[in-house]
């Protein structure tokens, strides 16, 4: 909302339950420069209240007998005790619960068991739509949505609810166009660019943490962390918590000992370990913390004094790299896919790449490759060298 020309944020009106009047702070300024920045802090003061009023129990109660719509399985899916839905991280459930908000929102009253293929084939369509006219398909869009169909619908299997394994079978089926790959990541100089651009406005959190990405390969949540609710089962008390919430899985300064970077990783927990001086980009900006302050996450929001919640990182990135140049279709997260690329550049075998990458598998350290000139003309060479040798035999 807007008052006198400035922008709030308002619990009332984001979440229109009459538990939310007693949320504090009811209302937020919104300082942040940009509309994307102010968006973004939008959705983090959201989710804050959504898990308050669930850890309050002030949110009516979810749970309720299947009555054959999308919309109830969805719902069952998502609150079930012993449903995967609870296995997952809280990131994972926040991006399956925005998948299933659009998927209930477009067809939520269909009943499960009148569902056909072509049913299938026009809402895909329908959710690929370009935002605006002549722009274009939103298939990523698309394919959130009909995974979150398949994920409600597997489970309404496990339960043996009336038409889910008919929908099931339907879904095999099916076939619909995906999103191409992604083909985006920073290149050393966008980095070293965006590194500068960051501390020149003020955000010294984001030089370290693209240092730390790009030089190390890390995933973003190694680097920066995530923030887990307080009542999530294997959720340690203590530590950094703030309303509800603990955050951990990102790198603490106490992770640096005897000049070697160590940690297990969130996703896979696997052992990663380097020597610090081994990068530069790194070196530099560790350097410029001084002794007294590296204590505690690597990482930290200059405006809160926390560790980032993902999506205000992400803004905060986003405004770096603009002033830097770097394009828009290029996300903080392909970081991690510009430092393998230029493993790969640079001649590094696939093997060391998979460890830098802690990767269990070579092929996907092989995705993340996004290719380049460079490996193409080496490639090049490599058979034209051998063309000339062929002929002089």
């Amino acid at each position: 909302m807007s008052v006198r020309g400035v922008e709030y944020w308002s619990a009332i009106r984001a979440c229109k339950q009459p538990a939310a009047k007693a949320y504090r702070p009811r209302t937020a300024r919104l300082t942040q420069a940009t509309p994307e920045e102010r968006e973004a802090r939008c959705h983090a003061l959201t989710a804050e209240l959504l898990e308050w009023l669930a850890l309050e129990n002030k949110a009516p109660a979810p749970h309720r007998a299947f009555d054959g719509t999308i919309a109830s399985l969805a719902r069952i899916y998502e609150t079930h005790p012993n449903s995967p839905f609870r296995a997952v991280c809280h990131a994972t459930q926040m991006t399956y619960s925005g998948e299933h908000a659009l998927l209930v929102k477009a067809v939520g009253d269909r009943r499960i068991d009148r569902i056909t293929g072509a049913d299938l084939r026009r809402w895909h369509a329908s959710f690929a739509k370009p935002k605006k006219a002549g722009g274009p398909e939103r298939l990523r869009r698309a394919q959130g949505c009909m995974k979150a169909l398949r994920r409600i619908t597997s489970w309404g299997v496990q339960l043996r609810l009336p038409g889910c394994a008919d929908l099931r079978l339907i879904l095999r089926e099916s076939r619909f166009a995906v999103p191409p790959a992604r083909e985006r990541a920073p290149t050393y100089d966008q980095v070293v660019a965006l590194i500068a651009a960051a501390h020149e406005i003020g955000r010294p959190s984001i030089a370290m943490a693209a240092a730390l990405m790009f030089d190390t390969s890390l995933r973003q949540t190694d680097v920066i962390g995530k923030w887990e609710p307080t009542s999530r089962p294997g959720i340690e008390a203590g530590g950094c918590v703030h309303r509800g919430r603990r955050w951990g899985g990102g790198l603490v300064w106490q992770d640096i000992k005897n000049g070697e970077l160590t940690k297990r990783t969130t996703k896979t927990g696997a052992l990663f370990q380097v020597r610090v001086a081994d990068f530069p980009l790194l070196l530099a900006e560790i350097a410029k913390v001084p002794e007294g302050r590296r204590i505690g996450p690597m990482v930290v929001d200059e405006q809160t004094g926390r560790p980032y919640r993902h999506r205000w990182f992400a803004a905060i990135w986003r405004r770096a790299a603009r002033k830097a140049g770097i394009p828009d279709d290029v996300w903080s997260r392909d970081t991690r896919a510009g430092a393998i690329t230029e493993a790969f550049d640079a001649g590094a075998e696939l093997e060391h790449v998979r460890q830098l990458a802690t990767h269990t598998d070579p092929k996907v350290t092989g995705r993340y490759n996004r290719g380049s000139v460079k490996q193409t003309s080496t490639v090049a060479a490599l058979r034209n060298r051998h063309r000339r040798e062929s002929e002089t035999k």
